[in-house]
């Protein structure tokens, strides 16, 4: 459903792009694999962000959150290993921070994008 919903995002169609995502977060959230939430957390925060949906701020957030989940368990890799994670994850962060910049809330921003150093 994560590929339906990306191919209906390609054609522009936003509402119906969104629809199928939830129901794939729905999914992917029984099967407990955090690394693919956040991705797809991530999708639903793009397409509210497409849509000027509020909701877009919340959807990184809990995106963010998960990402510093898996960041933490992965403190015992190879450096190289981690900030390559990071850098993969790094527009999520500059996403939400940009958003919630734009919402006046600044301090919230900076925070976001102290947790990439």
């Amino acid at each position: 459903m994560v590929i339906i919903g990306n191919i209906y995002q390609l054609l522009g169609d936003y509402p119906q792009a969104l629809d199928y995502q939830e129901q794939s977060l729905v999914l992917i959230r029984e099967l407990g694999d955090r690394a693919i939430e956040a991705k797809i957390l991530n999708n639903i925060g793009f397409l509210y962000e497409r849509q000027e949906d509020d909701r877009a701020i919340a959807s990184y957030q809990e995106a963010v959150s998960i990402y510093e989940e898996i960041r933490k368990s992965n403190q015992s890799l190879d450096p190289a290993l981690q900030a390559s994670y990071t850098a993969e994850i790094e527009s999520t962060y500059r996403r939400l921070s940009a958003l919630l910049r734009e919402s006046g809330r600044t301090t919230e921003a900076e925070a976001v994008l102290d947790l990439l150093k």
